[in-house]
């Protein structure tokens, strides 16, 4: 009788319970007597992965030796650790020519540009005064007349040329006119030389 019960609690209890000891047939006895399908080995669980299904190692790695190995990315998106020498030049570049073209122009400033034709110069006095003289490759666009004077500007000057618009100089308006049309057309770099015609009337061109 305690061999009986024994028997039925190891079938109903411990079998189940490991999953181990299957017959021959796959089946394993309940207590009741009544064959049940055998659980899967007990090794099953632990069985080692074959060399397709093996994960790849975790390893650690330098992001900045990648950052200096790597291609820099396009379209102005900057990885860390990484400095295109042309690009920091330029934007240097650019930081004095931001610099240079938001303070006041003197007479020096204007020379210089002169020399170095690296500036459209925009007489906007009335055209008689233009004749009678003004910088030499000058254009004359009159503040009263601004639209019908245009066509040369569209013409010859670029829209990122640097502009310096001069007039009479002292208390003539007729310079900041012509800038701030300049500037509503799509001129970005546009200066106007305060000191007018009245200081580079002597310079010697």
């Amino acid at each position: 009788m305690i061999r009986t019960i024994l028997v039925a609690f190891c079938f109903a209890v411990i079998v189940p319970l490991y999953g181990c000891g299957s017959n021959d047939a796959g089946m394993v006895a309940q207590a009741d007597g009544k064959p049940k399908p055998a659980r899967r080995p007990c090794g099953c669980r632990s069985r080692k992965r074959d060399a397709s299904e093996q994960r790849p190692a975790r390893t650690t790695t330098d992001r900045a030796a990648v950052a200096r190995t790597e291609p820099a990315p396009r379209y102005g998106v900057t990885t860390p650790g990484y400095t295109r020498p042309a690009e920091a030049r330029f934007a240097s570049d650019r930081r004095e020519q931001r610099a240079r073209d938001t303070r006041a122009l003197t007479l020096r400033d204007v020379r210089w540009h002169y020399d170095n034709a690296s500036a459209a110069f925009i007489d906007a006095r009335p055209r008689d005064d233009f004749d009678d003289g003004h910088v030499p490759g000058a254009y004359n666009v009159p503040a009263d007349y601004i639209d019908q004077y245009m066509e040369p500007i569209w013409r010859d000057v670029p829209f990122d040329q640097l502009i310096i618009v001069y007039c009479e100089g002292g208390d003539c308006d007729a310079g900041e006119r012509v800038a701030e049309y300049l500037r509503t057309a799509g001129y970005a770099r546009v200066h106007i030389f305060r000191d007018g015609w009245n200081a580079l009337d002597d310079v010697r061109w």
